[in-house]
Formats: C-alpha cells, structure tokens, sequence
C-alpha cells in the first residue's frame, strides 16, 4: 500500500481527524501537510528509484514501468510552488546519472529489437495506430481520435494529468508508457507515429514533415476505411473548438488524428530548465484547452488515446 502511495497509484485524502491517526499505519493515505507530504514521497521515491534500476539486460516492460516512477520522482522535485532544495537536487543529479549510464547501455544492447514487438499494448509509438485499427475492426461503429501532444516527456504527463483531474474529476486514465524512435525528433517519431510504421518505410521525408498527414490516410486506406473517415488536423492547444468541429461534428469521420503543438513550442522557448516547463505545461493545462478539447471529442462519441511522439530534457550546450 505504502509503495501505491509513493508512486501516485494512490492519491491521500484530507482528513478533519488527520492529526489523531497520523502515527497510525493508515498514515501513508492521509494527506496531513502538503510539504511534509511531498518531501516524505520524495525521499521514499528516490530510495526506490535506487534500489529498482532495472539492468542491463533488463525486459522492456521493466524500463516502462520504471519510466513512471522516474517521472512522479521529477514532478514531485520540481513542483510548481517549492523550489527544490539543493539537498534533493544533488541526490537528483546523482539518480540522473545512475538511470542515463545504465539505460544508454541498455539501449545500445535491446533497443533494436523493439519494433519487432506485438502492438498490443503499445511498446513503440508506431504500435499506437496499430493497436487503434484492432479495436475499429471489432468494433464496427467505434470511433476514436488520437490526440498527440508534441514534445510532451512523462514527467510533464504526471503535471498536466493532475490539471485535467482538477478539472474533470470524472476523466479516467488508462496509462502505458510507449518507447519514441531515436533520434528522438518530430520528423522522425511523430512520423513513425501517424505512418503506423517504422522510419525505415518513409526515407524520402525523413527530414520533413509534409508526407505525415498522407502517411496517416494510407495507414487507415490500408486498414479498409475510406478517405471520408478519417481526419488529420495540427496546430491545436489553444481553444480551436469552432476548427475542431470541422472533425468531431463529421458524422462520416471514425479516426482522427489530432496535433497538440503548444508544449512543444514551450519547450523550444524555455530558458528556465526543467522546473520552468513544468511552469509552464501546468499553467497551459489549467487554461482547459485540452480538457475542453476531450469534451468536444467525448459529447461526439469518440474514445480518446491521448499520447506524446517523444519527450524532452533539460541539458548543457557544448
């Protein structure tokens, strides 16, 4: 219980009668002072974190689920509202290096062979539509749009996550981690993502973006939808409702593949490192564009997958 509680599996609730029971086992689910709260989680998640690098020949599934307790880890150091300390910042930097060596390592070892990988659940960004074109065949009315938050890492998940259950206390989340293709970069894992495929299959715009939206059409041609059923748009994250429209209010669409840039240009902007975007990305969370985005999408009886085609992190120029 104490380790769902940790790593934000379970959140800790208010409690008038807080204070008498907090000596109690059922300590670990009481939300008795914020900042007390959040350093205790703090130094339980980075005592895990140590004990829990998965190896060198690790499974893949290991690193994803690892994945997310690194994530809570950062969004936990670098909340919005208190600085971290330089006493939490070092035992930080000394984690980073321990995860980086022993991932880069691993990937040099066990990356490769990834693609290779069932679809289902999703273990590479180009297994997300495939896994998508799974359900639009068993289900034969559903309809679903996968919205792709440019640039978003998971750390930044767990930030704008806890914007969207502020303002919709009904979402529900269910969550895997996908692995983005290397080199880590829009025109080569966004494109992976909307083709279906691996890079390998589109060479001739592997440094551009202008053949993703034909990538997308052919991936569903190819899966027995016609071009009146399927929908590309990009450029959204700013309250684009009246555009959007143009795709949710379509009786004919059945998949729509949504662009999300705002955290990318974030991102490209940001001069205040890891603690400025997570700044950022949750005061962009907390204006309800995306959130309204989801209803517009949920009111027209889409199923929404909501996914990043790769991450960011903070580092030096040389």
């Amino acid at each position: 219980i104490n380790s769902l509680f940790l790593e934000g599996l379970l959140s800790p609730v208010s409690s008038g009668s807080a204070n008498k029971i907090s000596m109690s086992w059922a300590s670990v689910g009481l939300q008795i002072d914020v900042e007390s709260d959040r350093l205790r989680r703090l130094e339980g998640l980075g005592e895990r974190i140590r004990n829990s690098v998965p190896a060198v020949d690790a499974k893949h599934q290991e690193w994803l689920d690892f994945a997310f307790r690194w994530a809570e880890f950062l969004a936990l150091l670098y909340n919005a509202e208190n600085p971290p300390s330089q006493e939490f910042l070092g035992m930080a930097n000394d984690l980073q290096k321990e995860v980086d060596e022993r991932f880069s390592r691993w990937v040099l070892e066990r990356y490769a062979g990834l693609h290779n990988q069932p679809p289902v659940p999703p273990v590479m960004v180009h297994h997300i539509a495939r896994a998508m074109a799974r359900e639009v065949n068993e289900i034969p009315d559903r309809k679903l749009a996968l919205i792709v938050v440019d640039g978003l890492a998971l750390d930044q998940w767990i930030v704008l996550r806890e914007a969207l259950s502020k303002q919709r206390p009904k979402f529900a989340f269910r969550e895997n981690a996908v692995f983005a293709w290397i080199p880590t970069v829009t025109s080569v894992s966004r494109q992976s993502l909307f083709a279906g495929k691996p890079p390998l299959y589109f060479p001739s715009s592997i440094q551009a973006m202008s053949k993703e939206p034909s990538l997308w059409f052919q991936f569903w041609l190819d899966k027995g939808l016609n071009q009146a059923q399927i929908a590309y748009m990009k450029g959204l994250g700013n309250g684009e409702s009246e555009r959007l429209k143009e795709v949710s209010e379509n009786p004919k669409v059945r998949v729509a593949g949504l662009i999300v840039d705002k955290v990318d240009k974030i991102m490209h902007g940001m001069e205040l490192g890891t603690q400025g975007m997570h700044n950022q990305v949750l005061q962009w969370g907390l204006q309800g564009h995306l959130a309204k985005m989801i209803d517009q999408l949920h009111e027209q009886k889409f199923r929404v997958w909501l996914t990043s085609d790769h991450g960011n992190i903070e580092a030096e120029g040389i």
